[in-house]
């Protein structure tokens, strides 16, 4: 049976929620008098910046999925522009082309 859960992407029963280092906010610093915390989302897909105020300040970025959205360094910008150029170009040829048909099969 223990098997067939994890095959099945199934975790075993724990009475207790793990504690995932990399969904700690303050990287293992306490913050003193915590009294108000503020969240919002930011541009970047599943991005959130969170600001914690008290006798301490705290501000963090926090990814849940982790930056999976983000392009990285060698990106090919040129190659896509080129190819969404050539697919802009395509579809302008191909509405030319239809409506030339369609012109010279009305006069048949």
């Amino acid at each position: 049976k223990f098997e067939r859960e994890l095959d099945e992407g199934l975790a075993p029963y724990s009475p207790f929620v793990p504690l995932r280092p990399n969904h700690v906010l303050t990287y293992s610093t306490h913050l003193l008098g915590l009294r108000h915390i503020e969240a919002t989302p930011t541009k970047l897909e599943s991005t959130t910046l969170v600001f914690g105020t008290g006798i301490d300040v705290h501000c963090a970025l926090h990814r849940p999925s982790g930056a999976f959205d983000l392009l990285s360094d060698d990106f090919k910008t040129d190659l896509l522009l080129l190819l969404l150029f050539g697919l802009g170009a395509g579809a302008f040829a191909l509405r030319v082309a239809s409506k030339r048909k369609n012109l010279a099969l009305s006069w048949t």
